[in-house]
């Protein structure tokens, strides 16, 4: 179902409105950023993302990206779904 996820693992500097003290170790714990395909409307990232937990924290939607927040460490867990589908 969501083998047309590439997932990225960037530095959540990239993501716009993050404020600075978001940016230590403490801020970007349990984050992930998500690369979509083009194609992949809203609602279904909406349901990708919750069936591995994740909650949206900011997105760029011209670019299809997304950061999102896992449970306290569940983000490795998640991100080894999202990349196996």
């Amino acid at each position: 179902m969501i083998r047309w996820i590439k997932l990225i693992v960037l530095a959540a500097a990239f993501m716009p409105g993050l404020q600075a003290a978001e940016l230590s170790e403490e801020g970007v714990k349990d984050r992930i950023i998500v690369a979509f395909k083009p194609g992949v409307s809203l609602a279904q990232q909406h349901r990708i993302l919750e069936a591995q937990g994740l909650k949206i924290v900011d997105q760029i939607k011209d670019f299809n990206i997304v950061l999102a927040q896992a449970e306290p460490g569940r983000a490795k867990t998640a991100e080894r779904q999202l990349m196996s589908n």
